[in-house]
């Protein structure tokens, strides 16, 4: 929403849709629609990973249990960054980077330590980014509403809409 922009200033942009942890279905396919419509209104060319849930799951498997921010969040990222770069690569650019950054629950530290993993690895460019800086956040929310683009309230995968769920039980049950 509000990275593209910004990133067009000094790149070439190619979006790339890779969402396997996105449950269910249905919400992929919202997300991925909303996307679609996004690359269109800001003209830029998206590339679409491949729904892979079950990879997903063992990506994260024994961490399912854990809350975000924790193991399983990171290794979640850790699975999309990698394909991510692997698809930069296939794709002959010159680097890759993320719009997880513009998320006040992700960890600008975390993603900027998997990046650099992930660039060692490949041997592809991590482009280090802050969409929060700046209220980031904030135009990427007033820009998806006046564009009416969805923007979603768990992070995706079937155990945050979980905790999202509990954590609205909660809420009612204490008043």
């Amino acid at each position: 929403m509000y990275s593209v922009p910004l990133l067009r200033q000094d790149h070439e942009i190619t979006g790339y849709f890779y969402n396997p942890n996105i449950y269910p279905r249905r919400e992929y396919e919202k997300r991925l629609n909303d996307v679609k419509a996004l690359a269109k209104l800001q003209h830029y060319r998206l590339l679409e990973g491949e729904y892979e849930p079950d990879q997903w799951h063992d990506a994260v498997k024994g961490f399912e249990h854990l809350c975000e921010y924790s193991e399983r969040c990171r290794r979640c990222i850790m699975n999309s960054l990698y394909k991510t770069a692997l698809k930069a690569k296939s794709e002959d650019f010159d680097m890759f980077a993320t719009t997880l950054t513009n998320s006040p629950r992700k960890k600008i530290q975390m993603l900027d330590e998997l990046g650099a993993k992930i660039e060692e690895k490949t041997k592809i460019a991590y482009l280090r980014t802050n969409f929060k800086k700046k209220d980031g956040y904030m135009m990427s929310i007033r820009l998806s509403k006046a564009l009416n683009i969805y923007r979603q309230d768990y992070c995706g995968c079937e155990y945050s809409l979980k905790e999202k769920e509990n954590f609205q039980e909660e809420k009612v049950k204490n008043g």
